[in-house]
């Protein structure tokens, strides 16, 4: 069983230090190299580069199926390749996507080893203005398309008559693909929206952007319903998957579960921390590509602390 045992959150202001937090430094930080920075992902691994005395990139190939740790590689299905040396590891939800998140704490669990993640809320995301007639209709564009909407190996469900839980962003066109995608066969949708969100009035621009879908989804599945946790509130989410995925838990009443983690990474660590915990659950992506100066600023600071009960 993967734990939370620790959430310690404060406002970011230069001089911040994590062993205020935490105590001494990381002795490895897991970040994800980016080719292409802008000012926020340097300032953050700036940041990083100061509370750990080593650090390391990591990245998933989506074609072989492998993940890279610095100069070492590994099949996600056996990590025993992979030994951590060290005590105190700090991964970074700013930089590690999804798979990289999911498949970095896996292992880490698997091998009995606590560890920490830390993430900045943005003071902004980037956006344009479009005029539609006598509105103003704000458009998210955070990332581009990637190589397509699949299931995570290590963490692959029956889609048929399944019941996804995705939770959605500002970014019209992720929750839409997911609902357009043929190969998937959902019976039912639950929605988590991020509110509160990491601003006051930022939950409008997820009910905006998803508005077309959600009244899809309410209209084409049975039982729908969509949920409420704080955009940077992971337990809460765990809770409300919990809550969901307890009727299926009996073999009278099994459906496939489905995560799909398409918002921000607080939610996102959520739904791999359950996936973690509940064997079968299923993860899909869709595998977005960063685009650069999509957000702004560090504003809140975030440092949660996992334990590995084996």
């Amino acid at each position: 069983m993967l734990s939370l045992t620790n959430w310690k959150t404060c406002s970011y202001s230069p001089g911040i230090s994590l062993s205020a937090h935490r105590g001494d430094k990381y002795d490895l930080a897991i970040v994800r190299h980016s080719s292409n920075p802008d000012d926020r992902s340097t300032q953050i691994l700036d940041f990083i580069r100061g509370q750990s005395d080593n650090l390391i990139c990591s990245s998933y190939d989506s074609l072989t199926t492998k993940l890279y740790i610095g100069n070492r590689s590994t099949g996600v299905f056996d990590f025993s390749s992979i030994n951590f040396n060290y005590k105190k590891i700090l991964l970074d939800a700013n930089s590690l996507d999804v798979p990289e998140l999911l498949y970095l704490m896996t292992a880490l669990h698997q091998q009995c080893i606590d560890f920490d993640i830390l993430y900045f809320e943005p003071n902004e995301y980037s956006y344009t203005d479009s005029p539609s007639g006598d509105i103003i209709q704000r458009q998210f564009e955070l990332s581009n398309d990637g190589s397509g909407i699949d299931l995570l190996p290590l963490y692959t469900s029956l889609t048929k008559n399944s019941h996804l839980v995705v939770s959605i962003g500002f970014e019209k066109h992720r929750f839409s693909g997911l609902l357009s995608t043929d190969e998937l066969d959902f019976d039912k949708i639950s929605s988590i929206i991020g509110i509160p969100p990491f601003y006051t009035g930022w939950e409008r621009r997820s009910f905006d952007a998803n508005l077309d879908a959600l009244h899809y989804s309410f209209n084409h599945y049975s039982d729908n319903a969509y949920k409420i946790a704080g955009a940077n509130d992971p337990y809460r989410s765990y809770e409300i998957i919990r809550r969901l995925h307890s009727p299926h838990a009996s073999p009278s009443n099994s459906k496939p579960f489905i995560l799909a983690p398409l918002s921000t990474k607080p939610l996102s660590i959520s739904m791999i921390w359950f996936a973690i915990n509940y064997q079968g659950v299923g993860i899909i992506y869709d595998f977005q590509t960063t685009k650069v100066d999509r957000s702004q600023g560090l504003s809140k600071m975030h440092l949660w602390s996992f334990t590995s009960i084996c």
